[in-house]
C-alpha cells in the first residue's frame, strides 16, 4: 500500500499512549487497515483541542490521519465507544488494561487487525455487562487471541481426562464469532478446569510477562 502524503480514515482501538512533551501525545493504535501505527497527536493537551477526550486509552472508532513520508499524524476521531464504564469497576480496570498490553505485544503494523479490535471490543463489553465472570472473560480472550495468532488446537488434543464440557467450550471459543464468544457461564468444576487449561498453554506458548496481569486477582 502506497502511504506516501495522504489522508486515510481506518478503524482502530488506542491501545498505548505516551506524554511527549507538554501538549503534544504519541498514541498506539491498532487499526483494521495498518494494523499496529504510532500517531503523533500534536496540540491534543491543549485545553481547546477537539480530540483532547478523544485520544485515550480504550477509545474505539474511526481515526483519520494523515500519512507524510511513513509517518502518521492524527487529524480527527469520530468516536465510536470511549468504554468509559470500565472505569467503574477497578477489576475492569485491570482486565481491560491487560487486554491492552497483550493487543501490544501481539500487533504489528500492515497486517489487518479487524479481527484482533473485535475480540477485544467484544472482551470489554462483557466485561462492562457483568453477566459472564470476569475469569472466564479473559481466558476465553486469551484462548481466542492465540486461535487469531495460529497457535491453537482443537479440543481432541487436549488431556483424556478432559470434562466434555470443557472440550465443547474450547472448542465453541475457537470457532465462533467473536460476537457469540463471551456470552455464557459455566458451573465452578468446568470452569476452573477450563481456566487452568487455557492459561496454561497461554503462558506455554507465549514468552512475556505481562505487567498488568500481576495487578488482577479474579
Amino acid at each position: 500500500m502506497d502511504t506516501k502524503n495522504k489522508t486515510a480514515i481506518t478503524k482502530g482501538i488506542i491501545i498505548n499512549d505516551e506524554d511527549k512533551n507538554e501538549y503534544d501525545k504519541l498514541i498506539t493504535i491498532l487499526t483494521s487497515d495498518f494494523g499496529k501505527i504510532y500517531v503523533y497527536s500534536f496540540g491534543v493537551k491543549r485545553q481547546k483541542s477537539v480530540n483532547i477526550s478523544k485520544t485515550n486509552l480504550f477509545t474505539y472508532g474511526n481515526f483519520e490521519i494523515k500519512i507524510v513520508k511513513g509517518k502518521y499524524n492524527l487529524v480527527a476521531v469520530d468516536v465510536i465507544n470511549n468504554f468509559f464504564d470500565l472505569s467503574k469497576d477497578i477489576d475492569n480496570i485491570y482486565i481491560s488494561s491487560y487486554f491492552l498490553e497483550v493487543l501490544n505485544y501481539f500487533s504489528f503494523e500492515n497486517i489487518d487487525g479487524s479481527e484482533l479490535i473485535d475480540i477485544t471490543v467484544n472482551a470489554f463489553n462483557a466485561l462492562i455487562k457483568n453477566k459472564m465472570d470476569k475469569g472466564l472473560i479473559m481466558r476465553v480472550f486469551e484462548l481466542r487471541i492465540l486461535k487469531e495468532e495460529g497457535i491453537f488446537f482443537l479440543s481432541d488434543n487436549l488431556p483424556q481426562s478432559t470434562k466434555e464440557t470443557v472440550k465443547w467450550t474450547w472448542d465453541y471459543v475457537i470457532s465462533k464469532k467473536s460476537n457469540e464468544i463471551f456470552n455464557f457461564n459455566l458451573k465452578e468444576e468446568y470452569k476452573m478446569e477450563f481456566i487452568k487449561l487455557v492459561d496454561y498453554h497461554f503462558k506455554k506458548n507465549v514468552d512475556k510477562k505481562f505487567k498488568t496481569l500481576e495487578m488482577i486477582t479474579v
